[in-house]
């Protein structure tokens, strides 16, 4: 018997308003989530990926809408149909995101201490020792050095890949049902990079937890993810499990986004266009999800 999806989304256009026109970003944008699943959303800068990742949180700002007549279900539930009251609630507790601008997350006038300490208050009711206790021991886990003096700072006070770093541990350390990372590890050393990637599998292996992870690394997408989902100008060109799409890309767009990646010894006169090869050929290729018990 297959398992209900975590996360259901299906023929999901997403508009923005300019001047007095709605025009699409995302098109009919689909994906179905399992707990415990890894997916990777991938495409170069401008092809939708961040939109769709604040469409699935209901943060779109005022000029953006999600068009009538797609779905949004999470965990059963509509998400399209929920007030943002209702949606504070999933968000403190069940649903987590991390965006691309960590320095944007923090509040500036609180130390990072009581930001995160008030993460656990409002997911699971924990407060004082404990909650202190748990963040320095999750501050550990994403490689934070000299944690009881990190969360003493203001958010101005730390690096760029420190507050990244922060902003990971605030998302992981009330165990959420459904994970959304922008580009997490950008602007991490490779080292902080691969202790992220370990902590992220055993949150997946232990609590089921499903992932959405945006990046354009497909590095990455090859080390951490299960499933892969390809964007370009914001329609799906291709989607497939990452052993299969790594070993025969079948899209034009994917072969040229694997093409594009440097390579040693190759000039940059050599690496392949991976838009133009889509904007020739916009068909969808999506091969068929494998049995889930």
């Amino acid at each position: 018997m297959t398992a209900a999806p975590l996360l259901h989304v299906d023929k999901l256009t997403i508009s923005y308003r300019i001047n007095r026109d709605w025009i699409p970003a995302v098109r009919e944008f689909c994906l179905q989530l399992q707990p415990g699943q890894i997916y990777g959303l991938v495409g170069e800068s401008g092809s939708g990926k961040s939109t769709v990742a604040l469409a699935l949180m209901h943060y779109l700002s005022s000029n953006g809408r999600v068009e009538s007549g797609g779905v949004l279900n999470f965990a059963g539930e509509d998400l399209l149909a929920k007030s943002n009251a209702d949606m504070r609630r999933l968000w403190a507790k069940r649903i987590k995101f991390v965006p691309q601008n960590a320095g944007a997350a923090l509040n500036p006038s609180i130390k990072i201490g009581r930001q995160v300490t008030e993460v656990l208050k409002a997911a699971d009711g924990i407060e004082g020792n404990a909650a202190y206790d748990a963040m320095i021991d999750m501050f550990h886990h994403v490689n934070l050095v000299d944690p009881e003096r990190v969360a003493e700072r203001y958010p101005h006070e730390l690096s760029g890949g420190m507050q990244q770093r922060v902003t990971i541990a605030m998302a992981l350390i009330s165990n959420p049902d459904l994970l959304i990372m922008d580009e997490p590890t950008t602007g991490l050393d490779v080292t902080t990079e691969a202790v992220i990637l370990d902590l992220l599998r055993d949150l997946i292996a232990d609590r089921h937890t499903g992932l959405i992870y945006i990046t354009h690394n497909l590095g990455v997408v090859a080390q951490l993810c299960e499933r892969v989902l390809v964007l370009y100008a914001g329609e799906i060109m291709e989607e497939a499990e990452v052993h299969d799409l790594f070993r025969q890309p079948h899209h034009p767009y994917t072969r040229g986004l694997f093409n594009s990646v440097p390579k040693p010894g190759q000039s940059k006169h050599q690496r392949q266009s991976a838009s133009a090869d889509a904007a020739s050929q916009r068909l969808c290729l999506r091969r068929p999800l494998p049995a889930r018990h």
